[in-house]
Formats: C-alpha cells, structure tokens, sequence
C-alpha cells in the first residue's frame, strides 16, 4: 500500500499569514464570576505592584489556544487541507506567527475579573510598643510609652482630651497627658466614642479601620494603599488577629483621612509604627481568624479608597 508523504512551503504559508494578520485580537475573555483571588490582591499590596497578578496569568491558556485557533481558520480560508495545517503548526515559522498574534492581543482579563472581585479589607496599626492593652489587665490608662500615645498621635487626638474623657468615665490615668492643642479640629474619631471602645475591649489588640476596596481603582493607583482615603462613617476599633479576638464595640471616623497621612502621623512618633492593608478573607488568613470571623460577618460596607 504506497503512502502519502505531504509536503508543504512552510515560508510561502507563513508570508500568507504574517500579511493578512489584523492589528489587534481579543484572545482571551472572563467568565461573569471571574475573580482575583484574595491572596493575590494581599500580595499586590504588600509589594505596591500589579506584577504578581500579571504573574500568575490566569487566562495565558486560552490566549495561546485562541491565537493557535486564529491560524488554523486564517489557514481553512487559504483552503489548505487539513494535513497541511497540522504539518504547519508544527513548523517555527507557526511559532512566529502565534508569538506575533499574542503580542497584538489587546484583550485585558484582569481588568475585568478585578470588576468582578469584592474585596473586604481591614488597615490596623503596628506600633513600636506591639498593641494596646486592656484596661482591667492595667487598672486604667498609661500614655507614656505605650501604643496608645502612638495611637493618639496617628488619629490626632489631643492626650489631654483623652485624659479628661476617660476621667469622665472613672478610669484611672496614669503618667504624663501633654496638651497638644494643635490637633484640636482635625481629629479623626470623637474622644468619647474613643473611649468606650477602650472600655469594651477585653483583650490586646491593634487599631483597625473596616471597610472594602474598589478593585479597579486600586489597580489603577498600582495597589499603592498610601493612595487610599478612610472615608467619614468607616466603623474602627482594637482587633487582635492573632486570635481572633475584639473590641465588643465600634466606633465611626468623624472625617476623611488618608491614610498617607496616618501613616506619616504614625511615623511621627516612632520609626517603627507603620499600617498595613489585609484582605479580610478566609483564604487569605494569617492565623486562623479574620475579622468577619470573629463579628460573624463583614464589618463595613464603606469604599476605603478614593482619588
């Protein structure tokens, strides 16, 4: 039985192609519940950058079938057999061609999976003295060398406001309240809502502001979260999340506050306090609690960034 040997122009087909090759495709497409996953997003904010989204290149499979499958019907117009197109697509001129088809691929997945992706997030304080500490384990109140200095300085409340709003409450205050009158009209929650929450907190904690993001947008500003603003009305108080334990009640911020600005209050008082951004989701645990663990759900509704 004689065989058939086929036997094709490789170059002749690649000219043909590389030719009629259109400007831009549209290789790859979302599903409607396409997401970002949330441990991507932490690690975007933990490196202020797309680039570990980009990495993991969740649709690179159908981009490069698509572009495999633009040649093999721009090949069917031709009217090559299709022997013929399979022996081509063998060749390193098909290669070519699908590396050229792939670089005009103007499609963006991420963009629109990141329209798709909710993300719920919580921005807590990290102080050179660790996290505040109940009142009944210190018998009242200490503003020296604690991390409620710290947090007084980053929420600009006047420590001898604090003193007397606690004082009003019978707690006991203790060491030096300095009167700092300059932040008077810029702070960022009220004294007396401040202090209930020391009150109903039974445990250590670091501050915590409550909210979601806007995913699109803090793409856009490149995962950079000094470009965020804590809306008026976000719900904050102590969270410890190493044990997923919290404040028994909340407070809202009384103004915007960015938290560019919190972040260089905070490094007002000591090189070492700083803020950080999490994901608020149960795949993306640091331990074994988040913060929609601990209250049973999400806390805030509110849009932690604006431009």
């Amino acid at each position: 039985m004689k065989t058939m040997t086929i036997t094709i122009d490789e170059r002749k087909m690649y000219n043909q192609l590389k030719s009629e090759l259109k400007e831009k495709y549209t290789l790859a497409a979302t599903c409607y519940n396409d997401e970002i996953p949330a441990s991507v997003i932490q690690e975007c904010l933990d490196q202020k950058d797309t680039f570990p989204m980009y990495e993991k290149d969740y649709w690179g499979e159908s981009r490069d079938q698509n572009a495999w499958d633009v040649m093999q019907e721009m090949l069917k117009k031709k009217d090559y057999r299709e022997e013929e197109t399979e022996l081509f697509l063998t060749t390193d001129e098909a290669w070519e061609i699908h590396e050229d088809i792939v670089e005009r691929d103007e499609s963006d997945p991420e963009d629109t999976a990141l329209k798709n992706t909710i993300a719920h997030a919580y921005i807590r304080f990290h102080s050179n003295y660790d996290c505040a500490i109940p009142l009944w384990e210190q018998g009242g109140l200490y503003a020296n060398g604690t991390a409620l200095s710290a947090l007084m300085s980053a929420l600009s409340l006047n420590p001898k406001k604090v003193r007397d709003a606690a004082r009003k409450r019978d707690i006991q205050t203790f060491g030096s309240w300095r009167n700092v009158a300059s932040r008077e009209g810029k702070e960022v929650v009220a004294y007396d809502d401040f202090i209930n929450v020391i009150i109903e907190t039974p445990c250590y904690g670091n501050w915590s502001f409550f909210g979601k993001l806007d995913m699109h947008d803090l793409s856009e500003a490149g995962f950079d979260d000094e470009k965020m603003t804590i809306p008026k009305g976000t719900s904050c108080c102590f969270y410890n999340w190493w044990n997923g334990s919290g404040s028994l009640d909340f407070c809202d911020t009384i103004r915007d506050i960015s938290v560019k600005e919190l972040r260089r209050r905070l490094r007002r008082h000591s090189q070492y306090d700083d803020l950080k951004t999490v994901i608020d989701e149960k795949e993306n645990k640091e331990y074994n609690w988040t913060p929609c663990d601990t209250y049973g759900g999400h806390i805030s509704e509110n849009i932690l960034l604006r431009f």
